[in-house]
C-alpha cells in the first residue's frame, strides 16, 4: 500500500474530527479544559533520564521522548520494542533469528551488538554476552507505566551501552490491575500488578507479573542460501514462535529500595542464520536474566545528597537450535562463505546435516555510588564512582544433540572463567546563568581490565528565550566496549579489539503553546572503530566507519476536548565511508502519524500510521535493497465495562497488509526477511478502585 492512500485514510478521519469538533453547547468549557490539562501535562512530564536530576523534558539537555504506557495500550502496542517505534528517528527492525533490534538514528543494524543503554526501573539489564536486553524488549505495555528514550550519545552518563541512545521502562508500582490479551497468531499473555503500603508510609511493597506466548505466524521463508543447490528446506515456512514471562518484585522503607527483576524470553530461530529449519521445530532458545538490587539515599546535608546501588545480576542464554548444513550437503562450508584454498582439506560433513545450538552463563556484581551537591549558587555537582566484575560462568556448544568440548577454531565458543573488570567515574555540572540560559559539562571515565580505556565527554546549552520558544545545543561523544562474544568468536579468542566510538553535534528548536507543541533536531555524528563481522579465523575486527547528518520534525496539536494529533517525521543520510555507499538497512526517511480522541465519554479511538522508506542492501550485493513500507493500525477502547474501572480494548494492525521487510545477514536470505502481516488483537484490563 501506498505511503499516500494511507495518510489519505488517518488524515480523512482527523478532518472529519476536526471539523465534527465538540457538541456546541460544551465547547467554551472544553476548550478550557483541554489547555488545562495539556498545560498540567507539559509541567508533570519530567524525567532524570538526561541529567540524573528530575526536570521537564523540555528543558533537559538533548533529545527526550517520554511514551506513557495507557496510551500504547489504547494504540493497541504490545510490547516495549513496538512502543519505541513511534519515536521520531527510531526504526524497530529484526535480524534473522527474530531477535528485536532498534535503530536508533540509523545506528544498530550494522552493529553486532546492543547499541542502547536499556534500564528497566533504572537499573542496567544490558549483558556483557552479546550487548542486548532482550526480554526488557519484550516486556508487556500493559505492565509499563512509562518508556523514558533519550536519543544520542549518552555515555558521559550512562558510561557502556550508551551509544546511540537511552532507554529507561519504567513499570507500575501504584495501584492494583489485572489484564488479558489476545493477538493472531494463537498468541495469548496475561498478567498483573499491585503494590501496598503501610499505614505510617514508610514500607511499601509493589509488584509486576505477566506472560505471554505465540505459536507464530509460520509465513513463507522465500529462498535461503542453500535453496539454489537443492539442498534446502527453502522455501517454507519460519519458525517465528516467541514468548516473555517478566517477574518484578520491590520493597521501600526508610529511603531503601530492594528490587528483584527477572525476565524471561522464549523465541524460535525464525529463519535461522543461512539455512531454514525443518517444518519439525527444532528446540527453542530461552533468555534468563535476574538483578537483584539495592538502592539507598542519604540527606548528607541541605545541599547534599548521596545515592548507593549494590546489585548482582544472572544471565543464561540458550540459543534456538539452528540449521548450519541441511541434510545431505557434502560440506560443513556453507555457499555464503569462500571456499577454502586449492589444496587446502574440505571439512565434510555428515549425512544428516549439521544442527547446532550455544548456551551462554553469565553474572555480573557491582557496586555504584553518586553525590549530588548544590551548595555552589547556581551550580549542581553530579559526582560518581562504580565497580563491577564480569565472569562467564558456563558455555557449551552443541552439535545434532551432542555437546562438543573443549572449545576449539571450529567451534569457537565462549571459555569459562573469561572475565571483565569495570572501574568508573562521572563527574557532572549542571550551570544556571540567569534566568534563561542554562550549560551542562560533564565527562566519564571506564577502565576496563580486558579492552582498556575510554573518555566520553558532554557539553550542552539550553537557552529558553522565552515561554514559547526554546533553544538546545549538544556535542558528546560515546563508546561501546567489545562483548564478549566478540572477544571469543573466532580462533584467536580473546584478541583485543578497540571499542566502538561515537562523536555528535545536534542543535534543536522546541516552540510550545498550550495546545501545540513543535520540535526541529538536526545532528551530525561520526561512527569509528566499529567492530564488523568479516569472513575468516577472527570473525570480529575494528574495520567500520560511518558518517550521518540528519533532521528530525516533532509535532502535536490537542483540539476540541479531548483530541490529539501527533506527527514526526526524520531524515537520515547515512554512508559507509570505506565504500562511499549508503549504510544497509538505514531508512533515509521515517515518519509516524498518531490520532487519538473520544468518540464518547466511554469510547476512545485510537489510529496510527507508520513509514520506514527505501533501505539500501549490504555493500557489495550481498542482499537486495528494500523496498519502502506504510501501515495503519486502528484501535477502540471501552472504559467502565462490566465494572467501573474495566476496559476493553481491541484492533488491527498493519490494516492494509502491506509487505514488511527486515535486511537479512549479509549473503544468507538475498531477498530478505518477509515479517508477519496483518494482525488483530483484543485486551482486557480492570484497575482495581
Amino acid at each position: 500500500m501506498t505511503m499516500r492512500r494511507s495518510t489519505t485514510v488517518l488524515f480523512s478521519i482527523a478532518l472529519g474530527l476536526l471539523a465534527r469538533g465538540a457538541p456546541a453547547a460544551d465547547a467554551p468549557a472544553a476548550d478550557e479544559a483541554a489547555e488545562l490539562a495539556a498545560l498540567l501535562d507539559t509541567l508533570e512530564e519530567v524525567t532524570e533520564i538526561a541529567t540524573r536530576n528530575r526536570m521537564n523534558t523540555d528543558y533537559v539537555p538533548g533529545m527526550v521522548t517520554v511514551l506513557r504506557g495507557e496510551e500504547l495500550e489504547s494504540r493497541g502496542i504490545a510490547t516495549v520494542w513496538q512502543a519505541l517505534g513511534l519515536v521520531s528517528g527510531v526504526e524497530i527492525t529484526r535480524n534473522n533469528f527474530g531477535e528485536p533490534l532498534v535503530l536508533m538514528r540509523g545506528v544498530g543494524q550494522t552493529l553486532h551488538s546492543g547499541n542502547l543503554k536499556v534500564m528497566l526501573n533504572s537499573v542496567p539489564m544490558n549483558n556483557d554476552l552479546n550487548g542486548y536486553a532482550p526480554g526488557v524488549m519484550q516486556l508487556p505495555v500493559a505492565m509499563v507505566e512509562r518508556i523514558e528514550v533519550y536519543r544520542g550519545p549518552g555515555s558521559a552518563l550512562y558510561g557502556e551501552y550508551a551509544y546511540a541512545g537511552v532507554v529507561n521502562v519504567v513499570t507500575r508500582q501504584e495501584g492494583q490491575g489485572v489484564y488479558l490479551r489476545f493477538d493472531s497468531h494463537d498468541s495469548a499473555g496475561g498478567g498483573g500488578y499491585a503494590s501496598w503500603r503501610s499505614p505510617s508510609g514508610k514500607l511499601k511493597l509493589f509488584g509486576d507479573l505477566s506472560r505471554w506466548s505465540g505459536d507464530g505466524s509460520r509465513i513463507d521463508s522465500g529462498p535461503d542460501a542453500f535453496t539454489t543447490t537443492g539442498y534446502s528446506y527453502a522455501p517454507g515456512p519460519i519458525d517465528d514462535r516467541e514468548g516473555d514471562g517478566v517477574a518484578i518484585l520491590g520493597a521501600e522503607f526508610n529511603g531503601f529500595r530492594l528490587l528483584s527483576q527477572y525476565t524471561r524470553m522464549e523465541h524460535g530461530p525464525w529463519f535461522g542464520r543461512s539455512a531454514l529449519p525443518p517444518p519439525d521445530p527444532l528446540a527453542i532458545g530461552v533468555t534468563r536474566h535476574h538483578t537483584l538490587s539495592l538502592d539507598k539515599g542519604w540527606a548528607l546535608a541541605d545541599d547534599l545528597d548521596l545515592q548507593t546501588r549494590l546489585y548482582h545480576q544472572a544471565f543464561s542464554d540458550d540459543s534456538p537450535e539452528v540449521v548450519l548444513v541441511p541434510p545431505g550437503y557434502p560440506t560443513r562450508i556453507p555457499p555464503s562463505l569462500p571456499a577454502p584454498p586449492p589444496g587446502a582439506p574440505v571439512p565434510l560433513a555428515p549425512p544428516e546435516g549439521v544442527v547446532n545450538q550455544r548456551s551462554s552463563d553469565l553474572r555480573r556484581s557491582g557496586a555504584e555510588a553518586s553525590l549530588t551537591w548544590d551548595g555552589w549558587t547556581d551550580h549542581q555537582w553530579l559526582f560518581g564512582l562504580g565497580y563491577a566484575r564480569s565472569e562467564v560462568t558456563g558455555s557449551s556448544y552443541a552439535e545434532n544433540g551432542a555437546t562438543i568440548l573443549p572449545y576449539n577454531a571450529r567451534t569457537a565458543g565462549l571459555p569459562e572463567g573469561a572475565d571483565r573488570k569495570l572501574v568508573s567515574a562521572t563527574v557532572q555540572d549542571q550551570w544556571r546563568i540567569g534566568e534563561r540560559l542554562e550549560l551542562t559539562g560533564g565527562i566519564h571515565y571506564d577502565d576496563y581490565s580486558d579492552v582498556g580505556d575510554s573518555i566520553t565527554p558532554r557539553l550542552a546549552a539550553v537557552w529558553r528565550h522565552d515561554d514559547r520558544h526554546l533553544f538546545k545545543g549538544q556535542y558528546a561523544e560515546a563508546f561501546r566496549p567489545p562483548t564478549f562474544g566478540e572477544l571469543f568468536d573466532g580462533t584467536r579468542n580473546g584478541r583485543r579489539l578497540r571499542p566502538e566510538t561515537l562523536r555528535s553535534l545536534e542543535l534543536s528548536y522546541i516552540y510550545r503553546v498550550s495546545d501545540t507543541r513543535f520540535q526541529l533536531t538536526v545532528f551530525n555524528t561520526e561512527l569509528q572503530d566499529l567492530i564488523s563481522e568479516v569472513a575468516g579465523p577472527d570473525r570480529y575486527r575494528n574495520l567500520g566507519e560511518i558518517r550521518q547528518r540528519g533532521a528530525e520534525a516533532e509535532w502535536e496539536r490537542r483540539f476540541a476536548a479531548n483530541w490529539r494529533l501527533g506527527a514526526n517525521l526524520s531524515f537520515l543520510d547515512s554512508v559507509d565511508r570505506p565504500t562511499g555507499k549508503p549504510v544497509g538497512g538505514s531508512a533515509r526517511w521515517l515518519a509516524n502519524v498518531t490520532l487519538d480522541g473520544r468518540l464518547a465519554p466511554e469510547w476512545q479511538l485510537s489510529a496510527r500510521l507508520n513509514h520506514v522508506g527505501d533501505r539500501a542492501g549490504w555493500p557489495g550485493g550481498g542482499t537486495a535493497p528494500l523496498d519502502d513500507y506504510t501501515t495503519v493500525s486502528l484501535g477502540l477502547s471501552r472504559f467502565d465495562l462490566g465494572a467501573k474501572g474495566g476496559t476493553l480494548r481491541f484492533g488491527v494492525e498493519n490494516l492494509f497488509d502491506d509487505e514488511v521487510q527486515a535486511l537479512a545477514t549479509v549473503d544468507t536470505y538475498r531477498g530478505n526477511l518477509t515479517q508477519p502481516g496483518r494482525s488483530g488483537w483484543l485486551q482486557y484490563s480492570y484497575a482495581i478502585p
